[in-house]
């Protein structure tokens, strides 16, 4: 099983948020001085839960104020994540590609407590689905435009997908609020519609993110998302291994160091990816009963140790003078072609080099680049 938080994110890349560039984020886009925080201690959970509390000394106009605020400092976290994503996505470290196609092939689940969606496009650039909705564990529902309506059925995956638990929600998943019943069902919107009038059919809802606080419980009594959570459990009861990358186990988050301690079977092996020493102090205090395995400084160094290889070769069909390029995780080289390759003699070469080599797929490099022939493939970790 694999546990993501934000430091994943971050390692993706750098624009996307901590919890304390997030403060600062939250304070700006609601036009708040730093000072804000100060009573809490500088810290954004503390500060929104007691907003989304009703203070018993403060009048109920007051309270409904602070309400206003927390509801307005979620809207603020979720456009900070739009943000960050979208200066994220040009460009994705080699790494993520081949830990995509890993935990593809195992089946991994995969519990993340991150809002963006990197991890679910770069599980889409495997082409297992063309669809995000498919590795989500949650029931969701789509909406359609007044006059439209779906032609053709949804193409199901060609493979079992690796199941993906967002146990904080998503900024793809909406809502009808905190005042809806807790048995609605969460719709979802594809993230990159080009209609203009796209958001006609999204403005009575509201983006489901669990906020970063301690006052959760009208977040989590909602049945499709405790299912996920229900889920989770059980998948890490099951689990003999446990692969925790870029969460730093936060003192301040005891339902999630609860949920962990009392789920996750005490002959699991536990290994820690994150950058600091303290994250390992943290997990040994979190969880006292279980072996931590290691603790890799990098998800690139993980990515080395547990994924496989990653294969990219191209080349110009009509022009054998031209070299044939070979790219092997995210390291680009050529040798001479020498003759006017055929996909199959590629595939060859790659199965040569790579015996275990799987799931090769040969096409045009684009419409308009017929002529240049591309052979993707990727070889799993030894073992798996």
């Amino acid at each position: 099983m694999i546990l993501l938080g934000a430091g994943f994110s971050r390692a993706i890349n750098q624009q996307m948020p901590l919890m304390a560039d997030l403060a600062s984020a939250v304070l700006e886009r609601l036009g708040l001085p730093a000072s804000t925080l100060a009573p809490s201690g500088q810290d954004l959970e503390a500060w929104l839960a007691h907003l989304a509390s009703d203070e018993p000394w403060l009048m109920d106009s007051d309270n409904l104020r602070n309400h206003a605020c927390f509801l307005e400092g979620v809207r603020a976290i979720y456009d900070s994540i739009v943000e960050a994503e979208s200066k994220s996505t040009d460009h994705f470290p080699s790494w993520l590609d081949r830990l995509a196609w890993q935990w593809s092939h195992e089946g991994a689940t995969i519990l993340t407590f991150n809002y963006d969606t990197l991890l679910e496009i770069a599980l889409v650039q495997t082409r297992w689905t063309h669809n995000l909705v498919h590795y989500y564990s949650v029931p969701l529902v789509e909406r359609q435009l007044p006059g439209t309506g779906g032609i053709f059925a949804e193409t199901p995956p060609t493979r079992a997908l690796p199941t993906l638990l967002k146990l904080h929600g998503s900024i793809n998943w909406m809502h009808a609020g905190d005042k809806a019943p807790s048995t609605e069902q969460l719709v979802y919107r594809p993230r990159f519609q080009k209609a203009e009038n796209d958001s006609a059919r999204y403005t009575d809802l509201e983006p489901f993110l669990v906020p970063p606080t301690s006052a959760k419980n009208t977040y989590y009594g909602k049945t499709a998302l405790t299912a996920q959570w229900r889920e989770a459990a059980t998948a890490l009861r099951a689990a003999d291994e446990l692969d925790v990358i870029g969460y730093s186990f936060p003192a301040s988050d005891l339902a999630t160091r609860t949920f962990l301690a009392t789920n996750l079977s005490a002959t699991a092996n536990v290994t820690v990816v994150d950058p600091g020493e303290s994250a390992l102090q943290s997990a040994s205090r979190a969880l006292p009963e279980h072996t931590l395995d290691s603790h890799m400084h990098s998800v690139e160094a993980y990515a080395d140790l547990r994924a496989g290889t990653r294969i990219s070769a191209w080349y110009d069909r009509l022009n054998p003078d031209l070299p044939l390029n070979w790219e092997i995780d995210g390291v680009v080289s050529s040798e001479p072609l020498n003759d006017s390759y055929s996909s199959d003699i590629v595939e060859r070469i790659v199965r040569q080099r790579y015996g275990s080599a799987r799931y090769i797929v040969g096409g045009g490099r684009s419409l308009n680049e017929d002529r240049i022939r591309t052979i993707e493939a990727f070889a799993p970790y030894p073992g798996t």
